[in-house]
Parts: structure tokens; C-alpha cells; sequence
């Protein structure tokens, strides 16, 4: 690893987590996640836009391209798959139960709520895989540019979920344990589309709609019956399980992946 990239690799963590220790301090005092959320997740970018710029004057190494459209396929449709696959069950096993009414008033909020998830989505992505992903691939390899990214990505929102009302209801120990489970593996496959196509475009569009697809559509249409919420949401056994399993099979595609990425 050079020196521009240790030096770049530290700057971003510590503006990073430096400045998004403030929002977690005010969720801590009370402010309400809606308030928080939208800037916390566009700190990553931020600190991501900053380092960029002082280490390489320039922005251009972020992955703006849009890339080949295939992999814009795979962030759109896999979010959709993984939780047909764990909520269709819990109804049909009437863990949760459907609410077809709920169903239908959300369709007419979905494209701007698709819009409001992917720029969210945007700001995070600039700086986990826009710049981070990379910069890990380019010093140590495809394991850190996956699972140590998505280590400090789940570290990253362990504070809202302890005491930031980021949770599903269920006790932290366990909600923190599988989102710890899922969150690193879901970055094995976002730092593989990143690095494989070439763009930022495909994690965002994952990214985006797997918040609208879970926390909106999913959880929204799904009447909790007890056991409900240990099983679905983003703190749930059910994406636990599922995740893994996608992040393995990315995994094992490493070999595609091209041997060194643009230092810029």
C-alpha cells in the first residue's frame, strides 16, 4: 500500500466516522431518525467527495460511469428476489400476515419514494463504493474491498440501532448480530458489481432498493403476529440467512474481477 493511498484510506474514515458522530449524538438526544437520516447517509459521500479531491485532485475515480447495463440488472432485481424469498413464506406460513390494503395505497407513492431511497442510497455509496471499495481492492484485495468494507458499513449503523430507534423491536443483541451477519455480505456482492463493471450506478441502485424494497414495501404490507420481526426486516434471521449465500456466490466470482483498478 502507498503512501497516498494509507494517508487517503485514513482521512476518509476519520471524516467519516468523525462527522457522523454528531447525527448519532443527536439521535442519542432525541432527535427522530427521519431527522438524521437523509445527512448521516450522505456523510459517507461527503468525506468521500473531500478526500478525493486532496489526495487526487480530481473526482473522476469514483465510478461515475454508468456502466455495462447488465449490472444495473443485478442491483435492481436482486433486492426484489431475496425478499420475495423471505416474506412470502412468513405469510404463507401466517408468521406475517399480508395487508392487501396497505398494498394498494402505497403504489402511488412508490416512483418518488424510489426516487428519495436512491439519492439517499447515493450519498453512502459514493463513499463505500464509490471511494472505499476501490482504494481496499487496489492495497490489500477482494476481501477487504468486500467484507472489511462491509464491516465498518455495518459498524457504521450500529449506533443508530443502539440507541438511535434504527431497529425492528427486537433486542439489540439480536438485531445487531444479524444485521452484522448481512450487512458484510450483502458488500461482497456491492463490491463486486462496483469493481466488475466499473461504476457506482449498480451498488446505489441496490442500495436504494433494497431500503424502499424492505423497509418500505415489505415491512410496510406485512401485519406483525408475534414472532414476525424476528424473522423479516433488515434485523432479522430471514436476510441473515439469504445473505451469506448471495455474497458466497459473488464470492466465488472473484476471479472476474479485473487485477488492479484506476489509482484515479
Amino acid at each position: 500500500m502507498n503512501q497516498t493511498t494509507r494517508n487517503s484510506l485514513v482521512a476518509f474514515l476519520v471524516l467519516t466516522f468523525t462527522v457522523s458522530s454528531i447525527f448519532w449524538a443527536r439521535s442519542f438526544s432525541g432527535a427522530s431518525l427521519a431527522q438524521v437520516a437523509a445527512p448521516l447517509m450522505w456523510t459517507p459521500g461527503a468525506a468521500a467527495l473531500v478526500t478525493q479531491l486532496v489526495f487526487y485532485r480530481t473526482l473522476a475515480g469514483l465510478g461515475w460511469r454508468p456502466g455495462p447495463w447488465r449490472y444495473w440488472a443485478v442491483g435492481v432485481l436482486t433486492p426484489i428476489a431475496y425478499c420475495l424469498v423471505i416474506y412470502v413464506p412468513v405469510w404463507l406460513a401466517d408468521v406475517g400476515q399480508f395487508d392487501g390494503a396497505v398494498a394498494g395505497r402505497m403504489l402511488p407513492l412508490l416512483p418518488i419514494a424510489l426516487a428519495t431511497n436512491v439519492f439517499t442510497a447515493l450519498g453512502e455509496e459514493i463513499g463505500w463504493r464509490g471511494f472505499l471499495a476501490p482504494a481496499f481492492y487496489r492495497a490489500r484485495g477482494f476481501a477487504w474491498a468486500g467484507l472489511a468494507t462491509g464491516i465498518l458499513w455495518g459498524l457504521w449503523h450500529v449506533p443508530l440501532i443502539i440507541g438511535g430507534g434504527y431497529d425492528a423491536g427486537t433486542p439489540p443483541w439480536y438485531g445487531i448480530t444479524c444485521f452484522m451477519i448481512s450487512v458484510p455480505s450483502m458488500a461482497v456482492m456491492m463490491a463486486w458489481l462496483r469493481l466488475r463493471s466499473g461504476s457506482v450506478w449498480p451498488a446505489v441502485l441496490f442500495h436504494g432498493i433494497h431500503n424502499l424494497a424492505i423497509q418500505g414495501i415489505f415491512d410496510g404490507v406485512t401485519i406483525d403476529t408475534g414472532w414476525t420481526k424476528w424473522i423479516t426486516t433488515e434485523f432479522g434471521i430471514g436476510l441473515a440467512i439469504v445473505s451469506p449465500a448471495i455474497g458466497l456466490y459473488f464470492w466465488r466470482r472473484r476471479g472476474e474481477l479485473p487485477a488492479r483498478v484506476p489509482s484515479l
